[in-house]
């Protein structure tokens, strides 16, 4: 039955490595924190753009085209809204050419614009200080430092960085994406990088994965070939098998529960390990004492289902993952290493050097 189970559920089972999976909001609490966001006019900052360069001025420029991308996504409707230091503070030849455009149209609509202003209400006296004031040449740019100093920056202050090694560094957030991914094909000038935190967060997870899952089978065969060499065939795959199963069980339930298999899990795979092994040693090592010693496992079990696989009924689906495991492994190999008694006792080969 063990050995059905085990394998019932293998087919089923999905790896699940995303790091959004690890903290599942109920729909009410995240509502309410879109909610809130909106109000504040905040934005995801798990994915944002880092502009970098020589000068702050270079910084500008380049988050300008920047900008005019994610303009373009905004208007086919691919992101919702971003936000970037140049929609306040344009680079300096940015604010030169928007100056002299206007410039230009003031003289090119000078009359149109004396009469709408008189429609307003405007003085004579006003509309020639309007038109002295367009038309001069001492205007000085709006630096960032300045702008940085106001109140008015307090909604964007978070996305310069200032200096950081060597180079200036600001932040463009977006907010409202379909896909990380396809902002990540973006061709982006140079100094213009893209950073998905969750993706990236997602990649350690799933490299971490691997590497334990590898461990952990090296640890498998090790402890195999010890107990090989130290009780021989028979015993040695006997007090082998209640570890293995229980490790094979505690995956296949969770495919059988549509839980997704993450590092967490596969970290209490090597729990499992420790316990079964330990189990089954206990009891061949127990000499005449196989009341006591089966006993001893017992509470040992039982202390481990109590204080590690309770972790099953917690609301994180982390630590639900890492309790069932814990849950389903513990029990199997409890409940499978007394088969090492079946085989004689007088098989068991006491080598006491390796």
């Amino acid at each position: 039955l063990v050995v059905l189970l085990s394998l019932a559920g293998l087919p089923f089972v999905k790896v699940g490595d995303d790091v959004r999976l690890l903290d599942r909001r109920s729909p009410e609490l995240a509502a309410d924190e879109a909610a809130i966001r909106e109000t504040i006019g905040g934005f995801d900052t798990r994915t944002v753009f880092i502009v970098s360069g020589s000068t702050v001025d270079e910084v500008l420029q380049r988050d300008e085209i920047l900008s005019s991308t994610l303009e373009t996504l905004q208007r086919e409707g691919r992101i919702q809204s971003f936000q970037a230091l140049s929609q306040f503070v344009p680079s300096a030849s940015t604010q030169v050419r928007r100056r002299d455009a206007l410039r230009s149209f003031l003289r090119s609509r000078e009359e149109e614009i004396d009469a709408a202003l008189q429609t307003l209400g405007f003085r004579s006296r006003s509309m020639e200080g309007l038109r002295d004031e367009a038309s001069s040449t001492s205007h000085t740019n709006l630096e960032l430092e300045r702008f940085l100093s106001s109140t008015a920056s307090l909604s964007v202050r978070h996305l310069w960085l200032g200096q950081v090694g060597g180079s200036y560094v600001a932040l463009a957030t977006v907010d409202g994406t379909n896909s990380a991914a396809q902002l990540d094909r973006l061709a982006l000038p140079a100094g213009v990088f893209f950073s998905d935190a969750v993706a990236e967060t997602s990649d350690i997870l799933r490299t971490y994965r691997r590497h334990a899952t590898l461990a952990i089978v090296g640890f498998y065969l090790l402890i195999f070939a010890f107990v090989i060499r130290r009780y021989g065939r028979i015993h040695g795959l006997l007090a082998f098998t209640p570890a293995l199963l229980a490790a094979l069980l505690s995956i296949s339930m969770q495919g059988i529960l549509a839980q997704p298999v993450n590092l967490f899990s596969v970290l209490s795979i090597l729990i499992i390990l420790g316990l079964g092994i330990d189990f089954t040693i206990f009891l061949l090592e127990g000499e005449d004492q196989e009341n006591a010693t089966m006993l001893a496992v017992i509470l040992s079990g039982l202390s481990t289902l109590l204080s590690l696989a309770l972790l099953a009924f917690c609301t994180s689906p982390v630590l639900q993952s890492f309790g069932h495991s814990l849950f389903f492994g513990t029990a199997t190999a409890v409940l499978l290493s007394p088969i090492v008694l079946v085989a004689p006792r007088r098989h068991v080969q006491r080598r006491r050097r390796l």
